[in-house]
């Protein structure tokens, strides 16, 4: 019997392609070496088993092709008392953690963010109005961009600074004008 398909009944993996994943990322061992999905697996083989629940160390009981329930399936295989005694000692270890509060469901709101950010000493990130660097002067338009306005066409021609051919190539229906 194919060992994907035994990990599937056996209740190890949701899924046989979950199972052939955990394979391709080296988590199942066979008697102490890599496995590939297809290996037979028989009657006393040992399988070191790594998935979300922990790590496993197990004795290969019984072979089933079906998947049944979850109490049939713990017959098929027997733990190690050491691989029980570490994934209780992580579970303990995990659950005294500070950090292992349960998160709330759902987006932070903005105060729930700023506390948080707090907590884990993050750095406000700066505005982007503090990100920007200002000159003295405000900005205009004009310093940038000089438009002649018709406005400034009329003061200028005044002064005697724009000719009477730069009047007439105004456009008066502009939005400037």
């Amino acid at each position: 019997m194919r060992i994907d398909k035994w990990l599937w009944a056996a209740r190890f993996f949701k899924t046989r392609a979950l199972a052939s994943r955990a394979f391709e990322l080296g988590r199942i061992h066979s008697n102490g070496q890599p496995a590939k999905p297809s290996r037979e697996v028989r009657a006393g083989d040992l399988l070191q088993v790594k998935n979300d629940s922990g790590d496993f160390q197990i004795e290969v009981v019984l072979l089933s092709q079906m998947r049944g329930p979850a109490a049939a399936a713990q017959t098929l295989y027997r733990e190690t008392e050491a691989s029980r005694e570490a994934r209780q000692e992580f579970a303990e270890e995990r659950k005294d953690r500070p950090d292992f509060d349960a998160m709330p469901s759902g987006k932070p709101s903005k105060r729930d963010r700023r506390k948080l950010d707090r907590e884990w000493g993050r750095a406000r990130e700066r505005s982007r109005t503090d990100r920007l660097t200002w000159s003295r002067e405000p900005w205009t338009p004009a310093l940038i961009y000089p438009v002649k306005t018709p406005a400034a066409l009329r003061s200028a021609s005044s002064d005697g600074g724009v000719s009477a051919l730069e009047m007439s190539q105004l456009d008066t229906n502009s939005p400037l004008a």
